[in-house]
């Protein structure tokens, strides 16, 4: 992975070899908030994970943090992963010095048990109320078909010129 880092803004070529940017870029993503649909997309079903609606955690960033998924939704278009990442990441660390955070870029790729591929549609994150951990979405394009029982979402995250990734299968909410 090569990485260029600027005046936060980092860019970079991925494990596929896709120039990818994260942070401040200018360019802004389309993203619904969790809960609310879009005026032009149909809100579908939202499920948490099948037997008893557990979430699932998954250790992350070499086992300093444990990223929690509540959530697949899906929509036409796309699909929203909500989450939470405790303790907070260390840019919503709010025991960090600011200028020793450095800034966690995540991203996600996906395919589901058909073999169609998904790529990362943006998101949000922000710090809980109590303080405790990060929360957020992150949606991918293009929607899931009906067929789809699957998703194995691939989570990427990029702290300074280091890039790890982890693997959760989650299954898929079905159609109504």
């Amino acid at each position: 992975m090569t990485v260029y880092e600027g005046n936060s803004r980092v860019i970079f070529n991925d494990f596929q070899g896709r120039r990818r940017t994260a942070g401040r870029s200018g360019e802004r993503r389309r993203h619904r908030p969790r809960g609310l649909a879009a005026p032009d997309l149909p809100e579908e079903e939202v499920m948490s994970k099948r037997g008893g609606g557990a979430d699932q955690r998954l250790p992350i960033l070499t086992g300093r943090h444990e990223l929690t998924v509540h959530s697949l939704a899906r929509c036409a278009e796309s699909f929203t992963v909500s989450y939470s990442i405790a303790p907070p990441l260390p840019d919503h660390d709010p025991g960090s010095v600011p200028s020793s955070a450095r800034p966690v870029f995540m991203w996600l790729e996906a395919v589901d048990d058909l073999g169609n591929r998904y790529e990362d549609f943006g998101g949000a994150r922000g710090l809980s109320p109590d303080g405790r951990r990060t929360t957020g979405s992150i949606a991918g394009q293009p929607g899931l078909p009906p067929e789809a029982v699957s998703l194995t979402v691939r989570f990427t995250f990029v702290v300074g010129a280091e890039e790890l990734t982890d693997e959760l299968t989650l299954p898929v909410p079905a159609v109504r």
